[in-house]
């Protein structure tokens, strides 16, 4: 197979406000566990899950404010520090490495942060591969095109598609699914 071939994209539309295009040859739905996942079956090409949170924003807050909001709730005061240079987004990147199922595994992770004057929508990518393939050119390619599709995704803020997919509150507020990485 052609790396073109591999490389070729699609889009998809996880929890009906996010837009991102992914590998074409990925299946991608909606897991039991609300994740979307996206993989190929019996091919090692990796695994993308997605995922988010949001927090609600009282009044009108700007940027700063909304992402110390984002650091105490999450624990990660790394959001602090030279995030980003787009006024409304901050992606914190990261990798690390655990074992799953008695195979050692590599997690590239990103966290979007989209502040919008109501809410603080954050979006969460875990791309996985086994460890012995990471530093191969194909993974890397991957690696690098998720990376670049991940920075351009497209985050609308649409509160009834939150609330129908169970992330409201009884009082009408944007209920936390916060990651504490």
């Amino acid at each position: 197979m052609q790396e073109t071939d591999v490389l070729k994209l699609k889009t998809i539309h996880p929890f009906e406000f996010i837009t991102l295009r992914v590998l074409e040859r990925w299946d991608c739905e909606r897991r039991k566990n609300g994740m979307w996942g996206c993989w190929r079956e019996g091919e090692e090409s990796g695994t993308l899950w997605v995922d988010f949170s949001a927090i609600p924003l009282a009044g009108n807050i700007g940027k700063s404010e909304a992402m110390r909001l984002a650091a105490i709730r999450t624990g990660n005061f790394e959001l602090l520090f030279g995030m980003g240079s787009d006024d409304d987004r901050h992606i914190w990147r990261y990798a690390e490495e655990t074992e799953e199922k008695g195979e050692e595994i590599t997690l590239f992770r990103w966290h979007l942060y989209m502040v919008f004057p109501s809410a603080l929508v954050i979006v969460h990518y875990s791309l996985v591969f086994l460890t012995s393939m990471v530093e191969e050119r194909l993974v890397r390619m991957i690696i690098g095109q998720m990376e670049e599709q991940i920075s351009n995704t497209e985050v609308r803020l649409d509160i009834n598609a939150i609330r129908r997919l169970g992330h409201m509150q009884e009082d009408d507020t944007i209920a936390s699914r916060i990651r504490r990485d």
